[in-house]
């Protein structure tokens, strides 16, 4: 760089910095006020800083403030709130979450005048101006006198203890799902579009969905998944009855409105159970600035919820997917395509993900989306001899989306999936689970995906309680109960079983798979006269079978449930699903044919079919299980072998 340019950088960087000191005290003079008092857009400034400094907008301000508190800390004239509020934080307790995450060491010390010395003495050493509050702990002048050399020690020996329970507790409470007391719970009502142009939907999902992934990075609040807020789109309900629906403090609702290059957005912030607006505010800006505007949005949600953000929650934030305005627009027409099916959801979305690269080819969030979709189209269209080929292009995709943005937590959830369902390698599917979770605790699916492994591998406590977790997040979805009801006929706990059933079909009736899970709790029981209804039921269910329901009720009350069995395998072949030779093998394995099941189980492992990771402790295949056939599937699949008391659920 020239000493022009250097000049140049120098003299920008002095003209924000005096405008800052201007606006001090205003807790209200943010990114928005600054680019405007400068003359740029939010996003001209944004890169412009990054250039020069490295950092976001709001890095910048952030920064200059703390450097300000610091001073003003020093001159001991202050308390530690009177001096938050003169560098413009609203917040005392958030101020002081910043300033301990940039020094390293809490407001308070400042005040230590041994600690001080210590700090300049070592930073006339070359030092970093982060002293961690130990070090100047151990360097004090008093304690050093006054504490002994076994004190020390014991001191040293609680904190090691105390770091390790709390690590270990911390990454208990992320994966097991403990919510903290003070977690704010929010819901965010599908955004109404406002525009002309109906398709331009997908802006209004799409911001929804920025912001939702926002939220959901923030650690102080729960967000309720977007499924289960779906059937609120178009609700006449209030506030407060949607509030008793979710169990939630807050709802946000917004409208969209895109015109030309111009995006209009208004939000409002709801305190549910009052039916009270607690904020409210309209955004005018140009579309080039849309990702500081959905940054902004959340950091004043955040704002409002007195939220404590750390700093490295605030650069998750305000990152940047794509420098590049159409390939967002075109990202967000693949994701509306995919989030909402129909007749050829799969071409329109699997074409404008790849438009999308193809405008900016470091676009971590379209690979990731791309991968995402070819995943749950993975045996669409299945020819044989291809599963391994679309395997693959999964991979190298979520591989690409965590190599351009390691943040993004939907790669190794996917990655995470690949490697147990259909690799059977446990330990890797955990390790790329969790990190998912890390970087996405709000994720309702990822949770459900880490449950399945948990469960196969055996540490079933921990499975359900990922699924508890899951039900939390999305209330209101079913198949969330399906899974945890699959489980606990599995595990024998059949009545919680049939109340998780139960719950499914009050959120949907016409949920078939709820009562094939019925089917399967009373074949266990040896309720089968149950179990012909629930047959029956789905059959009545789908217009296609609906003529089959009394050939079932005949045929069983004359033959009985073998009969009924045999029937269904007839019925199975007629179909073309990829699921089938498993749930084939099931039935042989019931009625004693041994060999024909065993060889269709085998049929299913090397077809990939998912279910196949289940057999273990499947209830139709417990008289196989000192089958060498059915052992050496186990083995393949890196499964224990052994049902000894330590992993038996019988």
């Amino acid at each position: 760089m020239t000493t022009l340019s250097h000049s140049q950088d120098d003299g920008f960087i002095a003209k924000l910095t005096d405008i800052l000191s201007a606006n001090l005290e205003n807790e209200n003079f943010g990114v928005r006020e600054l680019a405007s008092s400068i003359g740029l857009s939010r996003s001209q400034l944004h890169r412009k800083l990054h250039a020069i400094k490295g950092e976001s907008a709001s890095q910048f301000i952030r920064e200059y403030r703390l450097q300000k508190a610091l001073k003003l800390l020093k001159s001991n004239i202050y308390t530690v709130a009177e001096v938050a509020y003169k560098v413009g934080f609203a917040s005392p307790t958030y101020f002081n979450t910043c300033f301990n995450d940039y020094f390293g060491y809490s407001p308070g010390k400042v005040k230590d005048k041994s600690f001080i010395s210590l700090q300049e003495k070592d930073l006339e050493e070359g030092a970093t101006t982060a002293i961690k509050p130990w070090a100047a702990f151990i360097g004090s002048n008093v304690y050093r006198f006054r504490l002994t050399i076994i004190s020390i020690l014991t001191v040293v020996a609680i904190g090691i203890l105390f770091f390790f329970y709390h690590l270990n507790s911390n990454r208990n409470n992320l994966l097991n799902g403990t919510i903290k007391e003070e977690a704010k719970t929010i819901a965010i009502i599908p955004f109404k579009n406002l525009s002309e142009e109906i398709e331009n939907q997908y802006y209004a999902d799409g911001i929804m969905a920025s912001i939702q992934s926002n939220l959901n990075k923030m650690s102080g609040i729960k967000v309720i998944s977007s499924t289960s807020m779906e059937q609120y789109r178009e609700t006449v309900k209030t506030a407060s009855e949607i509030a008793e629906d979710l169990g939630v403090s807050y709802l946000l609702e917004a409208s969209v409105q895109q015109y030309e290059d111009k995006i209009r957005i208004i939000v409002r912030l709801i305190e549910a159970k009052k039916d009270h607006q607690i904020w409210s505010e309209t955004y005018d800006r140009s579309l080039k600035d849309i990702f500081a505007m959905q940054t902004e949005i959340s950091e004043q949600i955040a704002k409002k919820l007195n939220a404590n953000l750390s700093l490295e929650e605030l650069k998750q934030v305000e990152r940047m997917p794509t420098d590049d305005l159409e390939a967002y627009s075109l990202y967000l027409k693949g994701k509306y395509f995919k989030d909402h099916g129909g007749e050829h959801s799969f071409e329109n979305s699997n074409k404008y993900y790849q438009e999308a690269i193809d405008k900016d080819p470091e676009f971590a969030l379209a690979y990731s989306g791309l991968a995402d979709l070819h995943f749950m189209h993975l045996f669409t269209g299945l020819s044989e001899g291809t599963i391994l080929d679309k395997l693959n292009n999964i991979r190298q995709l979520a591989l690409i989306a965590t190599a351009l943005d390691e943040g993004l937590a939907e790669p190794h959830s996917i990655l995470g999936s690949l490697e147990g369902v259909f690799n059977y390698n446990w330990k890797e599917a955990e390790k790329e689970l969790v990190i998912a979770i890390g970087l996405d605790p709000g994720n309702y699916l990822t949770r459900m995906q880490y449950a399945r492994i948990l469960f196969v591998t055996e540490r079933f406590e921990e499975a359900m309680e990922q699924l508890s977790h899951a039900q939390l997040l999305n209330p209101l979805c079913y198949y969330v109960y399906s899974f945890s009801a699959i489980y606990k006929v599995q595990m024998g706990n059949y009545a919680e079983a049939s109340e998780d059933t139960n719950k499914a079909l009050e959120i949907n009736k016409g949920y078939i798979t709820a009562y094939w899970i019925n089917f399967d709790l009373h074949m266990v029981q040896g309720n089968y006269d149950l179990a012909n209804k629930d047959l029956q039921c789905i059959l009545e269910l789908d217009p296609k079978t609906s003529q089959y329901s009394p050939v079932i009720a005949k045929l069983y009350k004359e033959n009985g449930i073998d009969e009924i069995f045999k029937w269904l395998i007839d019925f199975d072949e007629t179909l073309n699903e990829v699921n089938v030779p498993f749930f084939m093998a099931q039935k042989y394995s019931f009625l004693g044919e041994k060999d024909k099941a065993l060889e269709l189980l085998e049929n299913s492992l090397e077809l990939r079919i998912p279910h196949i990771i289940r057999i273990k402790h499947n209830i139709y295949f417990r008289n196989l299980h000192t089958e060498p056939r059915f052992l050496a599937l186990l083995k393949k699949m890196n499964l224990s072998a052994t049902y000894g008391p330590q992993n038996s659920i019988y």
